[in-house]
């Protein structure tokens, strides 16, 4: 019982230092995701700006061909 039970200790060693391994490996990723996602809002807010500036500059000069 003695080596069954040492190998079974070191099975559940290996197996938690992988285990610890694979939540370091997500979290990482997880942590690059965050930033992907933040720049993503963040430039679609400057879409946003973008499209509402263009939209201004187009009825003023709607409005200048109205004049002449």
């Amino acid at each position: 019982y003695s080596n069954e039970t040492s190998a079974n200790a070191q099975t559940i060693s290996a197996a938690s230092e992988e285990m610890s391994s694979s939540i370091s490996e997500i979290s990482g990723q997880m942590t690059k995701t965050s930033k992907i996602v933040e720049q993503a809002a963040k430039m679609a807010e400057e879409s946003g700006e973008n499209v509402a500036s263009l939209s201004s500059m187009v009825q003023r000069v709607s409005e200048v061909v109205v004049m002449i």
